[in-house]
């Protein structure tokens, strides 16, 4: 069960921090607030299941990354499309 949530917890931390790169370029003040939030949240998380993981609960948070980047890119990459520039004006 650790594993699992070790995995969803670094899969987590990985895509809110992609998705708030998003968030930051194009201006939104309200989605970075919340996504915030959940970036704090999961490396708490991780701060408490970490220190005590078993090799396979590692091996579970090592792959979780990847695979939150690539979400947070595909994510990104579907919004991106609905608003082509960021609010307020040109960056």
């Amino acid at each position: 069960m650790d594993a699992l949530l070790l995995f969803l917890c670094s899969f987590i931390i990985v895509f809110t921090l992609g998705y708030q790169q998003h968030n930051v370029h194009y201006r939104h003040y309200q989605a970075a607030f919340v996504n915030g939030i959940f970036i704090g949240v999961m490396n708490l998380l991780v701060l408490r299941l970490g220190p005590s993981a078993s090799p396979a609960g590692m091996t579970t948070f090592l792959i979780g990354g990847p695979l939150g980047s690539i979400a947070a890119i595909w994510l990104s990459g579907k919004v991106s499309t609905q608003t082509s520039e960021p609010q307020g004006g040109k960056a």
